[in-house]
């Protein structure tokens, strides 16, 4: 039976119903006897009427004792029931108990079975370290009927597991509280655990120096760097775990085990925290839970004589492992030829009992080294720089780190002194600036050189350190910004003279770097390749796909140089964080090297800053409207832009991109711009009212556009191409389509802000490449190149629409489909001197002289179309001599009634607005005394 399927408790016994008292049997027997006496005279017939009570109590007193039997059988049936279902809950509660031990094994489970240890294990099982033994939720589950106290006492009980292994994720951290000697026990426990359940190829266990921790030297999984308590870190390769008392050393990034004593601070970097008291009395806490459990406990001789066993196993299954012949960075320290002038020979680590020595000017200029992940890449890359660091100041060699497989490579070199800085992936366009700004570096050196009249940087005039920029996973690097290898095949020619040296790491050469970079980077490094074609890419023979895989084969490399007749085996060193704080610390006095990049854009260039830099650089936009500031990573220079003397600018960006600050900053330089207004009738009079010539600003003209009815929308796009031909316009837009497109293209200056999408950025016409979601405000690209626009608290003020009311002092005909409350509103406006009437009341074959002859004050005579057309001749008459009011809600009836063919002037519909028609007169629009 599985555990899911749960274990059903007995009903409870019913108790037996009590018989009722049978009256009519015992009255007929009353009433049949004495009859009988009565009929027979006989007394002996009453005797006869008792039997009926005597009967009926028999069988009451019979009824009652069976019912007890029944009772007694039902609970003894019940207990047996409920026993079963007992021992089967404790049955199932042993097998899973024996199972999470069996998945979840402590070291003294190990010691009993060797054989299990480095097995294979369910996915995820080995994220979970045993903490010791306690109570946890049980699956196995009981239905049914609870009522009776020992069934819901069962139920509670198989409800929670008792001496059951309880885990918690050992990733996290952990942390062991209580008397030292007993806290540091459980931490030899867990320790052991760690090890005895992963392999040496997935696990490192990393501890400071202390006799508390000899005993780990012993495990193949140990690394014993000098110093201080290490960094822990999680990479490709192998988990590492830092074990060392609590505040130790500098914050890891990957596992900490550590201890202190009862009521110590908890370490931040511990998400699991054991409280041991006693062996068999301690509390674990996660967070908020708290639960109590044993522990387990491992003495140092114990602990030893567990290591021997890993050892012993870790020899069966890799050969002669050889982590105790590991080359650390101190040992590097003081090698002869290490440091001298000229080039930049540093040791890398041991070939045997020899130092392996490689230079970067002599070898090189230029390197490249392979590898697969987990061979050891990246630790030999930070034992390279570490090494150049330490032999070299600031003013000999500087660094430009570039980290593109996750960002963590170089976290730990980026406090040395000669690192100038350290870009990543995950920086986005910050890193294809940073490589773009290395041509301005190669200029600037040229510059240098020319200065000095030497022909390359060892010349002694030059006063220059050497510039080493470091890849890793170069490919990674290519892949996401496909222009920059131009950039690096350009260093790769010219870096030797220039005292520019690149060191590129990638996982394989075949197919991921270009030929012509590659010809030109003789000091070739493999670690394990992927396969014998891509070691003989790097190293001319297959020596780097035979090295052994994962811990064994980890940072065993070939090195070769140009003038070398076969590579050479290196065994790496290894560079702990207790090192380079020692660099650190010793060239903290030291200058730092001038950066090969200028800083970012800042996210705000207020107005005043802009004409301060423009007046500063005697730029050529001081005499202009100043626009942005501009970045030119190619030329290391941020320099002020101004809009351009004739044509315009053109501005596309989603919402809060910026886009009508654009409009405020121009609109507070130029005095004598002309702002056209948002509401449509405003944008109309002062689109068709002003002359073509000057400098003209529309924002989001797109959806002023989109706004206007067709023909309407018509004559604005074609003034605004006239103005754009004839003056200088600058429009922003959310997107450019149809007659927008055709305008801004005929603009000589274009600006691309945020936008949603890498379609909507390529649709306005950026490059798909150049595409960041995540922009600032303001921030854009102009021409080719990023800036940042400019910002000023002041606000356009743009001209009132033009609109005057309308008071009728001749005969004038007014259409409109509202034709009773027009009607009403006139009447109730002016001085009531005027004889307002409604058209269909005049009969269809009036005249203008009928109606003039029945009223000596101005007539209004109001209808609509239908009510017009209907009576044609008085309509002609009066549309010869009379004026005409037409409401914009008929615009229809402007041709059909009004017979004008010409666009009248936009008006908003349903606002009480109309147009003014005189004969002879293009129609001008009014408001209808507020009608709406």
């Amino acid at each position: 039976m599985s555990f899911d399927e749960p274990l059903t408790l007995p009903a409870v016994p019913v108790a037996p119903t009590r018989a009722s008292f049978p009256v009519v049997a015992t009255i007929v027997p009353l009433i049949g006897g004495v009859a009988l006496w009565a009929i027979i005279g006989s007394p002996f017939a009453l005797l006869f009427a008792l039997l009926g009570p005597l009967v009926a109590l028999g069988g009451l007193i019979d009824h009652a004792r069976s019912g007890r039997r029944q009772r007694a059988r039902s609970e003894v049936e019940y207990a047996r029931a409920l026993a079963e279902v007992e021992a089967a809950a404790i049955e199932r509660q042993s097998r899973e108990r024996s199972e999470l031990r069996a998945k979840h094994p402590d070291v003294a489970a190990f010691a009993l079975r060797a054989e299990q240890i480095w097995r294979a294990a369910p996915p995820g099982s080995r994220d979970l370290a045993v903490l010791g033994h306690g109570r946890r939720p049980s699956m196995t589950r009981l239905t049914g009927d609870t009522s009776r106290p020992e069934a819901e006492r069962l139920r509670r009980a198989s409800a929670r597991l008792a001496d059951a292994p309880l885990t918690a994720d050992w990733r996290g951290g952990i942390a062991v509280r209580g008397e030292p000697s007993l806290a540091l026990a459980v931490l030899r426990a867990l320790v052991l655990q760690l090890c005895l359940t992963h392999t040496p190829e997935t696990l490192r266990i990393e501890s400071a120096r202390s006799d508390k921790w000899e005993w780990m030297s012993g495990l193949p999984h140990h690394q014993a760097p000098s110093g201080a308590l290490p960094k822990a870190e999680r990479g490709d390769g192998p988990t590492r775990v830092v074990v060392g008392p609590a505040g130790a050393g500098p914050a890891p990034t990957g596992v900490l085990l550590t201890w202190g004593s009862a009521g110590s601070t908890i370490d931040p970097r511990c998400g699991v925290v054991l409280d041991v008291r006693e062996p068999d009395d301690a509390t674990l806490v996660i967070g908020v839970d708290r639960t109590e459990l044993a522990v387990e406990a491992v003495s140092d001789a114990q602990a030893r004589a567990m290591a021997r066993v890993l050892t012993d196993r870790g020899q069966k299954l890799y050969g002669r492992y050889e982590s105790d012949q590991a080359v650390t960075f101190s040992a590097l320290r003081n090698v002869p030829g290490v440091g001298s002038p000229g080039g930049l020979p540093v040791a890398l680590g041991c070939d045997g009992d020899r130092y392996v020595l490689v230079d970067l000017v002599r070898d090189g200029p230029h390197a490249v080294i392979t590898g697969i992940t987990g061979s050891g890449k990246s630790e030999l890359l930070t034992t390279w720089i570490a090494g150049l660091c330490s032999a070299y100041s600031t003013r000999e060699v500087s660094f430009l780190l570039a980290d593109f497989k996750g960002g963590m490579t170089f976290d730990a070199l980026a406090d040395l002194p000669h690192v100038t800085g350290v870009i990543t992936d995950l920086d986005g366009g910050s890193a294809e600036r940073a490589i773009a700004s290395l041509r301005a570096e190669m200029r600037r050196r040229e510059h240098e050189l020319a200065l000095c009249g030497a022909r390359d940087i060892a010349d002694p005039r030059v006063d220059l350190p050497r510039l080493v920029i470091v890849v890793d996973e170069f490919a990674a690097l290519l892949a996401e910004h496909e222009g920059l290898h131009r950039i690096f095949a350009d260093v790769a020619a010219r870096g030797r003279a220039l005292g520019m040296h690149l060191v590129l790491g990638s996982q394989r050469v075949s197919g991921a770097m270009p030929d012509a970079l590659l010809a030109n980077c003789p000091l070739r490094i493999a670690l394990r390749a992927a396969d014998s074609a891509d070691s003989r890419a790097v190293i001319g023979d297959d020596s780097a796909s035979r090295l052994p895989g994962g811990l064994p084969g980890s940072g065993r490399a070939f090195v070769r140089r140009a003038g070398d007749s076969a590579p050479h085996p290196l065994r790496v060193a290894l560079t702990s964080i207790a090192d380079l704080a020692d660099i650190a610390a010793s060239t903290r006095t030291q200058d730092a090297p001038r950066s090969p990049w200028l800083p970012a854009l800042p996210a705000l260039v207020t107005l005043e800053q802009l004409r301060e830099r423009s007046v500063r650089e005697h730029s050529e936009a001081d005499a202009g409207v100043l626009l942005a500031l501009a970045d030119d990573p190619a030329r290391q220079r941020q320099f002020p832009v101004a809009l351009a003397e004739t044509g315009g600018l053109a501005v596309v960006g989603r919402g809060a991109s910026g886009k009508s600050s654009i409009i405020a900053l121009i609109a507070a330089q130029a005095g004598d711009a002309i702002v056209v207004p948002e509401d449509l009738e405003g944008a109309w009079d002062t689109l068709m009212g002003a002359d073509e010539s000057g400098l003209w600003l529309i924002d989001d003209a797109d959806d002023l556009l989109a706004r206007f009815p067709p023909d309407h929308s018509v004559a604005v796009s074609e003034r605004l191409d006239r103005i754009a031909r004839a003056g200088r316009l600058v429009v922003t837009a959310r997107s450019l389509s149809g007659r927008l497109a055709r305008i801004v293209d005929a603009l000589p200056q274009r600006a691309l802000l945020a936008l949603s999408t890498r379609v909507d950025h390529v649709a306005a016409g950026g490059e798909g490449s150049a595409f960041r979601p995540d922009l600032p405000p303001g921030r854009g690209r102009l021409a080719t190149g990023d800036v940042q626009f400019a910002w000023t608290d002041e606000r356009p003020s743009s001209a009132p629409s033009r609109l005057a009311n309308w008071y009728p002092e001749v005969l004038t005909g007014v259409v409109t489909r509202q034709t009773d409350a027009v009607v009403d509103a006139l009447r109730a406006s002016g001085d009531g001197s005027r004889d307002v009437r409604l058209l269909r009341q005049i009969p269809a074959a009036s005249r203008i002289s009928d109606i003039v002859e029945e009223s000596r004050e101005p007539q209004i005579l109001v209808g609509d179309g239908e009510d017009w057309l209907a009576r044609w001749g008085l309509l002609q008459e009066l549309r010869a001599r009379h004026p005409l009011v037409i409401d914009a809600d008929c615009a229809t009836e402007l041709r059909t009634v009004a017979g004008e063919r010409s666009l009248p002037p936009y008006a908003r519909p349903g606002a009480g607005r109309a147009w003014l028609c005189a004969p002879a007169s293009r129609p001008v629009r009014v408001n209808l005394l507020g009608v709406t």
